[in-house]
């Protein structure tokens, strides 16, 4: 039987650099591989590899596990070395066996007993490695490894941060793992809930579009919306209490931090039509005037990037903050029988550079993102319910954009309980203590517009198609000061 261990390094070097192209986390638009070299790697029991992959300043956390055998779960997901095949190690049970190896060191933030008898993939689309594993004692955990370990990783630092304050609308936190001084192991509970954060308001909005009962009470989940206003206040407040570690807490918001956000909307309105231009030209008929189209329709928006210096200036001497950025319905689990929520995912803002990631900025962006998040389901419910194509929905909405009373209502009843929490202990420091109340829609107008390009262009470079959802959204931006 041919033994891990035996293998040159060399060898293994060269195996794992031809494989890389064909894993789901590899930026493979971004770095070259033939650039790869093994930082660190050590062989453990003639059965796992750990290795630390290093490219110029990118640095690759891989733990490998060897078998005889393919695992048809995770399709091509492996390296091939003569009879063997490296499988990841956090998809199988015997990555907890690997975590006890001495290099590796955890802080532990819950008890956590017993060893995994099962484990399988969450998802195989991620750029990070998510695991459901199965204890013997009954427990049922999440295990959650970084490929590319950032200078500062933001999630463990917020997940640790919240469950030391208390935080109750996160999974358990159990351990946080690290190796040669990099964090790259989460340890978490896992969540049983009926659907994700959307859920109670998207199954509503839709039953509600298909009996044609919009006066209905049935209609709306507005206690719900209001509770996720809490929810969200109460984060930022725990994220921002007084502490040593700079990396949390509020900060005053200088000029430059206004002129970089004016900034970056405008760079990414350019980029956006960039983009546009080079899908147009490899398009063709019915594709290419539907992006011609869109385009011209996002053109439109050109009066609102024109003034975004004007709408960033209200938060001059204002207050940054620590956040989550990248607040969605969809990165929370609902849980009927308490009509709860719980956040799952604090990575950031996905395509931010690392400086990006770890700025701070002003605690209503993440209203902003849940605001465009109500958009965004408000539109797949109509979608749904109307059994027409995208482009003939997108089309009807956006000349007259029915969903708004809809999302317009959830999204005051969260914005106004999200002030009332935030505003004692006070987060946001305006000189005006009263801009939040009577003049949200100023306040929130620069970030849903900021949003809103951030989800345009994702939508041009993964399914352009979709790209008419956010443009309507970006267009009509701002939620009302009232609601008749």
């Amino acid at each position: 039987m041919i033994k891990l261990e035996k293998f040159e390094p060399i060898k293994i070097e060269e195996t794992i650099r031809s494989n890389l192209p064909k894993f789901r986390w590899w930026p493979r638009e971004a770095l070259s591989v033939e650039k790869i070299r093994i930082a660190y790697a050590k062989f453990v029991n003639d059965k796992y590899l750990i290795t630390l992959l290093r490219h110029n300043n990118y640095l690759f956390y891989v733990p490998w596990l060897s078998l005889h055998r393919k695992d048809e779960r995770l399709g091509d997901r492996y390296i091939r070395l003569n009879s063997l095949y490296l499988y990841e190690a956090e998809f199988f049970p015997e990555y907890f066996d690997l975590l006890e190896y001495e290099e590796y060191m955890y802080k532990e933030y819950s008890k956590l007993f017993g060893k995994s008898i099962h484990a399988e993939p969450l998802t195989l689309e991620s750029t990070n490695i998510v695991a459901k594993h199965v204890l013997n004692t009954g427990y049922e955990v999440v295990v959650k490894s970084y490929r590319l370990l950032p200078r500062i990783n933001y999630e463990p630092l917020m997940m640790s941060k919240l469950a030391e304050e208390g935080y109750t609308h996160i999974p358990l936190l159990y351990r946080i793992y690290s190796l040669k001084g990099e964090t790259v192991t989460l340890i978490t509970q896992y969540v049983h809930g009926d659907g994700d954060g959307g859920y109670p308001f998207y199954t509503s909005y839709l039953n509600a579009l298909r009996t044609k009962s919009m006066r209905s009470r049935n209609a709306y989940r507005l206690g719900l919306a209001s509770k996720l206003g809490i929810i969200i206040g109460e984060m930022h407040i725990l994220l921002n209490k007084k502490t040593e570690n700079e990396f949390f807490g509020l900060e005053e918001i200088s000029n430059e931090d206004v002129s970089r956000w004016s900034k970056r909307v405008k760079k990414r309105y350019g980029v956006i039509l960039r983009v546009f231009d080079k899908i147009i030209e490899g398009s063709k008929r019915e594709d290419k005037k539907y992006y011609e189209f869109w385009k011209n329709i996002f053109l439109q928006s050109q009066k609102l990037i024109d003034s975004i210096d004007y709408m960033f200036s209200v938060f001059e001497n204002a207050c940054k903050a620590r956040i989550h950025q990248d607040l969605h319905l969809a990165q929370m689990i609902y849980i009927d029988k308490t009509n709860d929520f719980i956040i799952t995912d604090f990575e950031g803002e996905p395509g931010r550079s690392e400086e990006e990631r770890i700025e701070k900025e002003p605690p209503i962006r993440d209203i902003a993102t849940m605001i465009r998040s109500f958009q965004y389901l408000a539109f797949m419910a109509y979608l749904e319910a109307h059994d027409k194509s995208l482009d003939v929905v997108a089309r009807k909405l956006l000349k007259n954009d029915v969903t708004w009373e809809w999302r317009m209502r959830h999204s005051l009843s969260m914005l106004l309980s999200y002030i009332t929490i935030t505003t004692n202990p006070d987060i946001h420091c305006f000189k005006d203590k009263m801009v939040l109340v009577e003049h949200y829609n100023n306040v929130l107008m620069p970030w849903l517009i900021e949003r809103a390009l951030y989800e345009i262009m994702y939508e041009l470079m993964y399914r352009p198609k979709w790209v008419a959802v956010p443009i309507i959204g970006l267009l009509n931006p701002a939620i009302p000061v009232n609601i008749p």
